[in-house]
C-alpha cells in the first residue's frame, strides 16, 4: 500500500505543522479547501487522506460519506483531525466511516504513530478481506441452506467449543455476515482482550466506541445502531436492518444470545486458565516436596551410620577408660546402665526424625495425586 497522506485543513498554520510533521515519514499533499480534496485525491490516490472536521466551506464529516461511496475513493482510510475532544465527535466520524480520531494538539510522535497504525491496519484488513472472500466462497454452497436459526446453532456449537477469544469472535462475525450485518466484537476476560470487527481487526476509533458503549445498557440502539452487553462480551453493530420490525427483533433476540455465550465461554476459559496454572504449581511444589524428602532421607541415612560409628568408638573408648579408673563392680554397672539409655535415646531420636521424614513423603505423594487429578478433569 502507497504510504502517501493527502492533508485537508482551511488553517494554513495547521496544515504546515501537519506537513511538516509527517513529510518525513509519507509522502504529503496538501489542501485548504473542501471542494478541493475529492478532485485532488482522484489525481493522486493517496494511501491515506488526513481531514478536519470541520472546515468553512464544507463539512469534514458529510466529506467523508461523500468519500466513501465514490468508486475509486472509498478503500481510502480517513484519519479525523478536530480542535475538540468529545463522544459526540467522535461517533459522528465512526458514523461517518473514519478510521481514527486525533486531537490538533497532539504530540508529532502520536501523530506519526497514530497515521502508521492506520496504514498497518489498512493493510491487514485488505489481506484479511481477501481471506475473507476466499473463505465465503467456499462455505456458501454449505451455508446457503441455513436460516437464521441454524446459523445460531451452528454458532452456539463453535462457541461452546472454542479454545480461545480469537475463535469465539470470528464465530460470531461470521454468523453476523450470513444475517448481512457489520459491527464490532469485543471479548474479554482478567488475561486477554480481543477486539475484531467484519473487516478484520477492529480500529482505534471502533475500539473507543466500544469502550463507550461498555457502560449502557444490556442492549442499547439507536437508529441503526446497537450494542449488546455481557460481562465478558460487547457487540456493537452498525447497519441493523430498522426498516423491517420482525427482523429487526429477531436478530435482536440471536445477536444477544450469541454475545450471551461468548460471554460465559470467556469465563469459563479463564477459570480453566487459572486451574491449569494451580496445576502447574502444584506439580512444581510435589516435584520439591519429592526432592526434598530424599534429600532428608539420604542425611538420614547418613547420619545414622556417623551416630553409629560414634557410639561404637565412644563404647571402645569408655570401657577402657573405667578398666583404668579403678571404680568398684557397682559402680561400673552403674555407669554402664546410664551410658546404654543415653546411647538408647540417641538411636530413638532418629526415628523421630524417620517419622518426620515419611509424614513429608505422604504429603508429596498427595500434592502428584491431587494434580493428576486436576489434569484428568
Amino acid at each position: 500500500m502507497r504510504k502517501s497522506v493527502l492533508i485537508a485543513d482551511d488553517d494554513r498554520i495547521v496544515l504546515r505543522r501537519l506537513s511538516g510533521l509527517l513529510v518525513e515519514h509519507f509522502e504529503v499533499g496538501t489542501v485548504s479547501s473542501a471542494q478541493e480534496i475529492i478532485p485532488t485525491a482522484e489525481a493522486i490516490k493517496p494511501g491515506m487522506i488526513v481531514l478536519d472536521i470541520e472546515m468553512p466551506d464544507g463539512n469534514g464529516i458529510d466529506i467523508c460519506r461523500d468519500i466513501k461511496l465514490h468508486p475509486e475513493l472509498a478503500d481510502v482510510p480517513i484519519v479525523f483531525v478536530s480542535g475538540h475532544d468529545d463522544i459526540e465527535s467522535r461517533l459522528r466520524a465512526y458514523e461517518s466511516g473514519g478510521q481514527d480520531f486525533i486531537v490538533k494538539s497532539a504530540s508529532s510522535e502520536e501523530l506519526v504513530a497514530k497515521l502508521q497504525a492506520v496504514f498497518d491496519l489498512a493493510q491487514r484488513r485488505h489481506d484479511s478481506e481477501t481471506a475473507r472472500q476466499s473463505a465465503e466462497q467456499i462455505a456458501f454452497s454449505f451455508l446457503t441452506n441455513l436460516g437464521e436459526t441454524g446459523v445460531v446453532l451452528e454458532a452456539l456449537r463453535k462457541i461452546c467449543g472454542a479454545e480461545s477469544l480469537q475463535a469465539m469472535a470470528e464465530c460470531i462475525l461470521s454468523g453476523l455476515a450470513e444475517w448481512g450485518l457489520q459491527g464490532d466484537i469485543q471479548i474479554r476476560h482478567d488475561l486477554e482482550t480481543i477486539n475484531w470487527s467484519s473487516h478484520g481487526p477492529s480500529s482505534p476509533l471502533d475500539i473507543s466506541i466500544i469502550e463507550h458503549m461498555r457502560s449502557h445498557a444490556r442492549i442499547f440502539q439507536f437508529k441503526q445502531r446497537i450494542s449488546i452487553n455481557y460481562p465478558n462480551a460487547t457487540l456493537l453493530i452498525s447497519n441493523l436492518p430498522t426498516n423491517d420490525d420482525d427482523k429487526c427483533g429477531r436478530l435482536r433476540d440471536h445477536l444477544a444470545i450469541l454475545v450471551e455465550s461468548a460471554s460465559n465461554r470467556a469465563s469459563a476459559l479463564l477459570a480453566q486458565a487459572r486451574l491449569e496454572k494451580r496445576t502447574v504449581a502444584i506439580d512444581i511444589a510435589a516435584h520439591r516436596a519429592h526432592t526434598l524428602v530424599r534429600q532428608l532421607q539420604d542425611q538420614h541415612r547418613q547420619i545414622r551410620a556417623d551416630l553409629r560409628s560414634v557410639m561404637f568408638d565412644l563404647g571402645r573408648n569408655i570401657e577402657h577408660s573405667v578398666g583404668l579408673a579403678g571404680l568398684t563392680d557397682e559402680q561400673e554397672l552403674r555407669l554402664q546402665k546410664n551410658i546404654e539409655i543415653a546411647m538408647g535415646e540417641a538411636v530413638g531420636s532418629l526415628g523421630d526424625d524417620q517419622r518426620i521424614t515419611d509424614a513429608l513423603q505422604l504429603l508429596a505423594d498427595e500434592l502428584t495425586l491431587a494434580g493428576s487429578q486436576r489434569q484428568i478433569h
